[in-house]
């Protein structure tokens, strides 16, 4: 029997699970690991829809773990770097403490999601992507500006 703390505690991650699966205008579920934005799969039996639901509410919990753990090391870091290096943390450091959250947490999703996906047939977007087909890589020129200025500053 569960408790009332462990469903409360569990149905954010529930909700985050539940947020990956969509059922188009022809029936079929869908499911959108990196959220609507990005490229589905369409799930085919309910067996592998079950487990991607429990592999997706398992990849919620640890991004939430994975996120505690990342900003209570960044924190401390970030306060000693600033106070002795301002524009080389700004410029250099954090961008690199954002990629390797982005790579955690792109290794936790193969992890868990393991073979699940494979020879599930792709779906596209939902939802139109601002950023175009390749999000984020269409702004690393605006994201180069510091660390050009922090290169110039420092040579």
């Amino acid at each position: 029997m569960t408790s009332l703390a462990d469903s409360v505690k569990d149905k954010p991650a529930d909700e985050r699970a539940a947020a990956r699966f969509v059922t188009d205008s022809t029936g079929r579920t869908l499911f959108y690991p990196n959220g609507l934005k990005r490229r589905g799969y369409v799930v085919t039996d309910a067996e592998r829809e079950r487990a991607l639901h429990a592999a997706a509410k398992r990849l919620a919990e640890l991004r939430g773990y994975a996120a505690a753990a990342l900003v209570t090391c960044l924190i401390p870091c970030l306060y000693w770097l600033i106070r002795s290096h301002p524009l080389g943390t700004v410029g250099v450091l954090l961008p690199a403490f954002v990629t390797f959250g982005a790579l955690v947490d792109r290794l936790i999703q193969r992890t868990v999601l393991g073979g699940l996906l494979d020879g599930l047939e792709p779906s596209e977007a939902q939802e139109d992507n601002p950023l175009g087909r390749f999000g984020w890589i269409n702004a690393w020129p605006v994201a180069m500006v510091p660390v050009v200025v922090w290169l110039m500053l420092h040579s």
